[in-house]
């Protein structure tokens, strides 16, 4: 990054990446002695001395950060939100509603993870999710079933949770997805850098 710092993201490989045996499902920041592990190989990250106090001329070219990271890739992008919340839970105790949404996003979290992804995202009451698909090979039926089954996870999960909490109403979620090709890239601040993605595939989903 511009900052210095330096992050492992893994774009869908197909063994995935390990910080400190650790899966790094979201874009990890890495630190001197970070143990990796890529595919079957085992290394040893090991940060660059700190340049700050180098002028341009004396900063060796290998050890310039990135200052962008940017790539274009095929993705599907899952959005889920729950339906007509916001004006159902006016009325609600605080506390219960807070217990809910917490409760609701944990399971979502662990249930997008059992089937390859992540919450990429919190929207308000819902969640945007992403796979990364390979580029040349499009999006295979083993991928597309894992999604599927997210799809059905997330409603049974939603259906379930309406029966632990006591609500006046059911708990109903409306779920968008798309694939296509968008940018994926790390965008914000240097000291709030922020991995999205971007493009008309996202905003089909949202």
């Amino acid at each position: 990054m511009d900052n210095g710092d330096f992050y492992l993201i893994d774009l869908g490989s197909r063994n995935g990446s390990f910080v400190n045996g650790r899966w790094a499902n979201i874009p990890v920041k890495l630190r001197n002695q970070d143990q990796l592990t890529l595919g079957q190989t085992n290394v040893t990250f090991c940060s660059p001395p700190d340049n700050s106090q180098l002028t341009d001329l004396e900063v060796p070219k290998t050890l310039l950060p990135t200052a962008l990271l940017q790539f274009r890739r095929l993705i599907s992008v899952l959005v889920v939100d729950m339906r007509n919340f916001t004006k159902k839970t006016r009325q609600m105790d605080e506390v219960i509603l807070s217990e809910l949404m917490s409760c609701w996003f944990l399971r979502a979290g662990d249930s997008l993870g059992v089937h390859g992804s992540w919450i990429h995202k919190y929207i308000g009451d819902g969640v945007m999710a992403v796979w990364i698909h390979d580029s040349h090979g499009g999006v295979s039926q083993k991928e597309l079933i894992k999604i599927l089954r997210a799809i059905n996870a997330l409603q049974s999960m939603t259906g379930e949770l309406w029966k632990q909490f006591p609500l006046p109403f059911p708990l109903r979620v409306g779920i968008g997805v798309n694939t296509g090709y968008a940018i994926v890239k790390n965008t914000g601040s240097n000291n709030h850098p922020e991995y999205t993605h971007q493009g008309d595939t996202v905003n089909g989903a949202i």
